[in-house]
């Protein structure tokens, strides 16, 4: 398994030009990597999406929402079962470490709090800080990655993400990074 395969060439070659950019990102830490998978490798995870399951789609309260999530990934398909896999070689994860900054990246098998996420029409998704400290191993939570498998996309429909650097502190008093 390589890493060709998965990720586009120009973002392996220069882990050192993409620290950079994501070591000087404001208001935090980040990085935005358009199209990041491969084209038929993406298309391969986009065929192999999972449709929308009512059963999986329960907010906090136990009510049925707009939002699903399987965190299951290797289920899902043999495009994400190699996504799985992937995530967890040392390989992608040194190649993670190389453009953070950030030693030792492990994987977390629950993926609490992550896997696919299906949002339909009008749903939304507060400023909120995620969880830091894993509530079932404990460790530090370091890094989110988050990819958007859209095929095409209209900023006039809204759905950017909002980098908050204090999502508690209302818009005019805050520093936000809206990525497109």
């Amino acid at each position: 398994m390589t890493m060709e395969k998965f990720i586009r060439r120009e973002y392996l070659e220069a882990p050192s030009a993409q620290f950079e950019h994501y070591d000087s990102a404001r208001p935090f830490r980040h990085l935005v990597l358009d199209q990041f998978f491969e084209p038929d490798y993406a298309q391969s995870l986009l065929n192999e999406f999972p449709a929308f399951d009512v059963a999986k789609a329960m907010n906090e309260n136990g009510e049925i929402g707009a939002k699903c999530v399987h965190d299951n990934l290797p289920e899902l398909g043999p495009s994400y079962r190699a996504l799985d896999k992937y995530i967890q070689s040392r390989q992608f994860l040194g190649w993670l470490e190389d453009v953070t900054g950030i030693d030792e990246l492990v994987y977390d098998p629950d993926y609490f709090g992550g896997g696919t996420h299906e949002n339909r029409h009008g749903q939304d998704l507060d400023p909120h800080v995620d969880f830091n400290k894993h509530p079932q191993t404990g460790l530090h939570r370091r890094l989110n990655l988050i990819v958007y498998l859209n095929r095409e996309w209209d900023d006039d429909w809204g759905g950017a993400i909002e980098l908050h650097k204090n999502p508690r502190l209302p818009p005019a008093q805050n520093e936000i990074e809206y990525v497109q």
